[in-house]
């Protein structure tokens, strides 16, 4: 009885919000602005696993590692002024892999791997207060394959060994929870979005054999699920209609999982983008887009019109070309030329009306993406 009394104030903590979808907004022109980074202007180099976090009128970007210190590195832009600070210095040492969320008051970093070593430590970030506080320890330590923001709840899913798992953190009670870890296989490079009720999950490569990045390996995958948090039960998504694949990128538009790029194999299905609605339970194939499309650690974002995806490593080289896709007309159109260089690894977040690129190697420099209204 004490563990069903718990299983409802876990239904109670993490169903008992949604987050937001984005208002809707009309495609307009874009242009490319560039903005001030101190860590890159004084310390140069290129930062890998860069993740940019929107917070209400600031911009948190996580530099996961930097070539240059030994710890997490956090810049804080002041939106309104385009002013950025450095962070204080993160407790965490340098990693990649990891999750980063704001909680609506604070930023919370946690797990990760340094090169082979997995790092199951998190911390969180006071932009008001510049100080850091260490999160608790948590039930189980599963690399992070999937992660998001509930509302109230830090939700992490990924492998604990050879097993799937899943815990969530409370900033509330700062306690963590463990959770069932779903009926999915282990994987790396596997895709996710949050849609205000249910952390979706696709693809990936297959864990065992070290191959997951090689493009003909045959171990992607193209399978899914999805956990939903009010009853804390898994579905298993339908067959996509396009290729296996790892190490695409995903983006939620607030009705559909835009997925696109990665890597594959040879497949009978064509490797295209796809669409997934969960009201509907069904995919579509997008229509092809005017880049490459086999990419990977490039970067897909919803404005709230069209998904913009820019960047990441084609079969050749690294790049600095991006185009948008429009759901309401189901077609891509070509982003305006970038001054900033060729990268991956970036990170991008939508602010409300420009979308945030920072990091990435080769170029690390800090970018605007404005749209007109």
């Amino acid at each position: 009885m004490r563990w069903t009394v718990r299983l409802a104030g876990i239904l109670l903590l993490l169903g008992a919000s949604c987050a937001p979808v984005g208002a809707v907004r009309q495609p307009g022109d874009a242009a490319w602005h560039r903005l001030p980074s101190p860590v890159f202007e004084t310390h140069g180099g290129s930062f890998f696993d860069t993740t940019v976090v929107p917070a209400g009128g600031l911009v948190l970007v996580v530099h996961g590692s930097t070539g240059r210190a030994d710890r997490v590195v956090v810049e804080v832009l002041d939106l309104e002024s385009e002013r950025v600070r450095e962070a204080a210095l993160a407790p965490l040492h340098w990693r990649c892999c990891y999750a980063a969320v704001w909680s609506g008051s604070e930023l919370l970093v946690w797990g990760g791997s340094q090169g082979a070593q997995d790092d199951a430590m998190g911390a969180a970030y006071d932009p008001g207060g510049d100080s850091w506080r260490i999160l608790p320890e948590a039930p189980a330590e599963p690399t992070v394959e999937a992660f998001a923001w509930t509302g109230n709840a830090l939700l992490i899913w990924g492998m604990d060994g050879s097993m799937p798992a899943a815990v969530a953190y409370r900033p509330a009670t700062n306690d963590w929870l463990p959770l069932d870890g779903g009926p999915l296989e282990p994987r790396h490079g596997a895709v996710s979005v949050w849609t205000g009720r249910e952390l979706v999950i696709w693809g990936g490569c297959r864990i065992g054999d070290g191959q997951c990045q090689d493009p003909v390996s045959g171990d992607e995958l193209a399978d899914g699920a999805a956990f939903e948090v009010a009853s804390l039960r898994w579905r298993v998504l339908p067959p996509a209609p396009v290729a296996p694949r790892d190490y695409a990128a995903a983006a939620w538009t607030g009705s559909e999982m835009v997925v696109w790029g990665g890597h594959g194999g040879e497949s009978e299905l064509p490797f295209r983008g796809a669409a997934y609605a969960p009201a509907s339970n069904r995919w579509r194939v997008l229509p092809e887009s005017p880049l490459s499309e086999r990419r990977i650690y490039h970067t897909l974002v919803w404005t709230g019109a069209e998904v913009v995806a820019w960047a990441g490593s084609g079969r050749l080289e690294v790049e600095s070309n991006g185009a948008r896709y429009e759901p309401i007309r189901d077609a891509w159109s070509v982003l305006p030329a970038t001054p900033a260089g060729p990268r991956r690894n970036q990170g991008a977040g939508w602010t409300g009306s420009a979308v945030v690129f920072a990091g990435g190697y080769p170029d690390a420099s800090t970018w605007l993406l404005s749209f007109e209204p």
